[in-house]
């Protein structure tokens, strides 16, 4: 599956950085991700999930934004989503290379989404614990912590 939520066909949107941080935007991927586990469950129960290419944006991200901190409110729901749907692999759409990749294609740094990811693998843990909350915020995500 390929997850490219942000939809910005000419890399070029004006409107990304707020679409980053519109909780309906963001939740608008949770049923593709929803509509596939099911699919599962019927017809390949033995099989899991994976995400092949994301990125947030097409077309090689937004510059100053799907490579910057602001990104990382996208890429950790995108995570946490993933996770409640039991995805076994979420892969980005490049190490290097556009301005969604996690290392900066010029210095070869890392883009604050590479931190975001190293971040999730120490902190996060395999079992998702379903919570629920009457606050009006976007999501909340509780995963039992890895052993450090």
């Amino acid at each position: 599956m390929g997850v490219f939520g942000l939809e910005d066909p000419n890399g070029s949107d004006e409107h990304l950085e707020r679409k980053i941080l519109d909780p309906e935007r963001l939740s608008r991927v949770e049923s593709i991700f929803g509509n596939l586990s099911e699919t599962i469950k019927i017809y390949g129960p033995w099989s899991s999930a994976w995400v092949g290419e994301a990125g947030g944006a097409y077309n090689s991200g937004g510059n100053h934004v799907s490579n910057r901190f602001l990104n990382s409110f996208w890429y950790l729901d995108q995570l946490g989503i993933a996770s409640c749907y039991n995805t076994k692999v979420y892969c980005r759409q490049t190490l290097i290379g556009g301005n969604y990749g996690l290392l900066n294609a010029t210095t070869f740094a890392p883009n604050p989404d590479y931190y975001s990811a190293v971040l999730w693998h120490r902190l996060m843990g395999k079992k998702v614990l379903a919570i629920s909350s009457d606050v009006h915020i976007k999501d909340f995500y509780l995963q039992l912590e890895n052993q450090v």
